[in-house]
């Protein structure tokens, strides 16, 4: 019998999801919160930043 279990999502499929649930109620907020990278690679880490840059781009809200 075939597992029917759905195959694992990326981060990207994930923040891309939020995002367009975003556009779709734009006047909600959401916070992501994201912890537990240890043994993330210095580079991996530099990569999820960057997705969550380009994927909710003008989403965002400035640091300060």
């Amino acid at each position: 019998m075939p597992d029917s279990a759905p195959p694992p999502r990326s981060p990207q499929d994930t923040l891309t999801e939020i995002s367009e649930w975003l556009e779709r109620h734009p006047r909600e907020v959401v916070i992501l919160a994201c912890r537990n990278f240890e043994g993330l690679s210095e580079d991996l880490h530099e990569y999820l930043i960057s997705c969550i840059k380009t994927i909710f781009a003008e989403m965002l809200c400035p640091r300060g």
